[in-house]
């Protein structure tokens, strides 16, 4: 598991060979240690109330809250950096 930010910029195309050639986004990564989500489910905003809160993983990028980023960067013992939420 890993923890980033999205780093300003446009997303670029690379070459992955065989004719593979996806959209990617440079992320600036914090050291942070694996933690369960099990444990943060119940208070996430983007997992709260739903039980296939996995498949929205699964279509790569999306916006998750400066409260939610917090939740999780303080669970993992990250430090990131982008302002706190309150």
């Amino acid at each position: 598991m890993s923890l980033g930010t999205v780093a300003p910029g446009r997303p670029y195309q690379a070459d992955m060979g065989n004719g593979f050639v996806p959209w990617r986004r440079d992320v600036h990564y914090a050291e942070a240690r694996e933690v369960a989500i099990s444990g943060l489910l119940d208070r996430l905003a983007f997992t709260r109330d739903s039980r296939h809160w996995g498949y929205k993983l699964r279509f790569g990028l999306f916006e998750v809250s400066p409260d939610d980023m917090h939740l999780i960067a303080s669970a993992m013992q990250a430090m990131l950096d982008f302002p706190s939420p309150h």
